[in-house]
């Protein structure tokens, strides 16, 4: 293969403009790519480390899997694109499945180390040089030399000298000074870090907040930016290098109580996650810092508070399934739908299938799917496919009935019928749903209809239009392709109006007399061997003693087929 089977313009009709242009700040956080014939695999820092798949074959569209949560939904995400434009930025090809990426695609700190463990100290020592004159490396050194053979206050200086650069230069920085600085700030939190090591904070935790105030600015003056989403780990850096220092000058307990206070303070725009914060923390600090959040939500007791969801942060960090159960529960309401979430992040689709039968006997599954989230009810369809995935068939057919006798539709009778096939009695909960169709009082057939023609049934459709009448279907049964029946749609129509005691000289039946008269004239075109004409005029001349508008109908054809 001479190139990737792939173009820039495949990538964008892939992924959408939206996501593409999202997609590029992220190629130089691309790391430990691997190559095989059809298809690449790498590791795309983000909110956190994800791991990405790529698909190809030599004629079909881009495909893969991300650990996203865009990804895990099924979609082509940024991460994914990233990935793509990489592979074609380098232009590297695949040779017999084997990897043959520039250096800079493979995990540097991994080289990095292999370097020192293999060099002698004076090629070490040449490279280092070499590294020292970029700018980020170079600050790198020189805090690394201040602190181990300067005095403290030099090393400070270089931190203080670095931030300077980076944001003070600028006036108020925005996301594009920020992006052009991007390995500077990440170089810049590598200082702060050795410092912190060693013991030397001073000044450290103002900058952090005074970088942390930069970012809380452009997040709530400019939240549409496309390097938004990019900076995030960026401004991750600075909020985990406060619970670094918070830890270094406190007592733990002390740490892990001003950790909480300050991420509920900035719960709306805070990045960092438990996972980030947690393995600083030390037992003590972790202890204190749930402490104070469950002291928190016991002032409020709202489950979508920015304490409870701290707290389910760290449940789930931790897979703590007690305390999730704590924070899905608001006074004497309990927040299924969230819970259910809860248990199926940490893979727990058993007791996910518990909470669901919960659910429904508390008639807290939701069957409008045009209802927004809410944290107390279940999404009926999440709700049955969890069942079926953990082989409650019972729960889950219980579930699709009540939804389905309830609100009968399409969907809700395709999920139960899917019931039915899990548990391999499809005929039985189809003639099920047949006798309960044949049992209820409807005012017309339209919905009936509706559920014999998804199953493929025109017979039993036409069986129920004839029982109860038709309101907008009777053009849906005549326009089959395989059975078409204009003379009995005809009837069923003119019926429909004479229903509703519409008469001639009302304006409501006129346009759907008018379209049943154009529709006929059609019709009898289509099929000259069925009497649609003549049906349509004895119809009108029983119900009201004229066919006028059926032959109004048939002069504006005839002058515009002359105008043509």
């Amino acid at each position: 293969m001479d190139e990737f089977p792939f173009s820039v313009e495949d990538i964008r009709a892939r992924a959408g403009d939206k996501v593409f242009d999202r997609a590029r700040p992220y190629m130089p956080f691309v790391m430990d790519v691997h190559i095989e014939e059809h298809g690449a695999n790498a590791s795309v820092r983000g909110t956190s480390l994800y791991d990405v798949d790529l698909l190809w074959e030599d004629d079909g569209p881009l495909d893969g899997a991300c650990s996203c949560p865009h990804g895990k939904a099924g979609h082509f995400c940024k991460h994914q694109c990233a990935l793509a434009l990489v592979l074609l930025e380098h232009g590297q090809p695949v040779d017999s499945g084997t990897p043959s990426l520039p250096r800079e695609l493979l995990d540097t700190s991994e080289l990095a180390e292999k370097l020192i463990q293999s060099v002698d100290q004076q090629l070490l020592q040449h490279y280092s040089k070499m590294a020292a004159a970029l700018p980020p490396v170079g600050q790198l050194f020189a805090t690394a030399w201040s602190f181990n053979f300067g005095s403290p206050e030099q090393s400070a200086a270089l931190v203080q000298q670095t931030y300077s650069r980076i944001f003070l230069c600028y006036g108020k920085p925005s996301w594009v000074d920020l992006a052009a600085n991007r390995h500077e700030i990440v170089s810049l939190g590598l200082q702060m870090k050795m410092l912190i090591t060693v013991g030397l904070t001073d000044g450290l935790e103002q900058i952090c907040h005074n970088a942390l105030a930069d970012f809380k600015r452009l997040v709530f003056d400019d939240p549409h930016d496309d390097a938004r989403e990019w900076a995030d780990h960026l401004q991750t850096i600075f909020e985990v290098m406060l619970v670094w220092i918070w830890m270094a000058t406190m007592l733990e307990k002390e740490a892990g109580r001003k950790t909480a206070h300050y991420f509920v303070e900035n719960y709306e725009w805070r990045e960092a996650s438990a996972r980030d914060i947690i393995p600083i923390l030390g037992e003590e600090a972790t202890a204190a810092y749930r402490d104070y959040l469950i002291e928190c939500r016991h002032e409020k007791i709202q489950v979508e508070s920015a304490e409870n969801s701290l707290l389910r942060d760290l449940a789930l960090c931790q897979d703590d399934i007690p305390l999730l159960r704590m924070c899905a529960t608001q006074g004497d309401r309990f927040a299924y739908s969230m819970f259910f979430n809860d248990l199926q992040a940490i893979d727990r689709p058993d007791l996910a299938a518990d909470v669901v039968a919960r659910a429904h006997q508390a008639h807290a599954i939701s069957t409008d799917a045009t209802q927004g989230y809410s944290p107390f009810l279940i999404p009926l369809r999440e709700a049955v496919l969890c069942c079926l995935a953990a082989k409650r068939i019972r729960t889950a057919l219980a579930i699709a009935r009540t939804a389905f006798t309830s609100t009968p539709s399409v969907g809700f009778q395709n999920l139960l019928l899917t019931c039915g096939e899990q548990a391999h009695k499809r005929s039985r909960v189809l003639q099920q749903v047949i006798e309960w169709i044949a049992q209820q009082p409807w005012t017309d057939a339209d919905i009936p209809i509706d559920l014999a023609l998804a199953e493929g049934d025109r017979e039993r459709a036409w069986d129920y239009a004839n029982r109860w009448g038709v309101n907008e279907r009777w053009m849906m049964l005549a326009l089959s392709k395989d059975q078409p029946r204009p003379c009995e749609a005809i009837r069923l129509a003119v019926e429909r109006i004479e229903r509703d005691k519409w008469s001639l000289e009302d304006d409501s039946p006129q346009p759907v007399l008018k379209l049943l008269c154009t529709y006929a004239r059609q019709w009898q075109h289509d099929h000259p061997d069925q009497p649609v004409m003549q049906m349509l005029s004895q119809q009108l001349q029983y119900y009201y003693g004229t066919d006028e508008m059926l032959q109004s109908v048939c002069a504006e054809d005839d002058e515009d087929e002359d105008d043509d």
